[in-house]
């Protein structure tokens, strides 16, 4: 699949002076050709590389602090069994989601979306947060 990856790709200036602006026109690839390509390697896999790889069901994540208002008001769902993996629950129901200004709804984690932290675990910020 080498061939995927060139050494010079060409940019389309779209009208735009500068460079930063310019579409970089990059080549179709054969998604066939890649998965197969991949596939033999992903035993190799930590969990989170497989995560990131993974698709979605059209869900985001929702992190919280322990002590916050919905903490308490949704943690139920994760000890719910099998009933919100495809259910959601909907925060407008709970008063908690009206003060904290979060709405939406929320499902049960998929197995392999669990991360394995403590109450003491501390997810860190993203370099453009700090």
């Amino acid at each position: 699949i080498i061939d995927f990856y060139p050494k010079h790709v060409p940019c389309d200036p779209n009208g735009k002076a500068m460079p930063w602006l310019w579409v970089v026109l990059l080549p179709f690839i054969d998604e066939e050709r890649l998965l197969a390509a991949l596939h033999p390697t992903m035993k190799k896999w930590t969990q989170n590389e497989l995560l990131c790889n993974a698709r979605g069901l059209d869900d985001g994540y929702v992190f919280y602090h322990k002590n916050h208002p919905l903490s308490s008001e949704t943690s139920f769902i994760l000890n719910s069994g099998a009933e919100y993996v495809q259910k959601k629950f909907c925060l407008c129901d709970i008063e908690a989601s009206r003060i904290s200004c979060l709405f939406g709804f929320l499902r049960k984690p998929l197995s392999h979306e669990l991360l394995d932290f403590d109450e003491n675990s501390i997810v860190p910020l993203p370099a453009t947060a700090s």
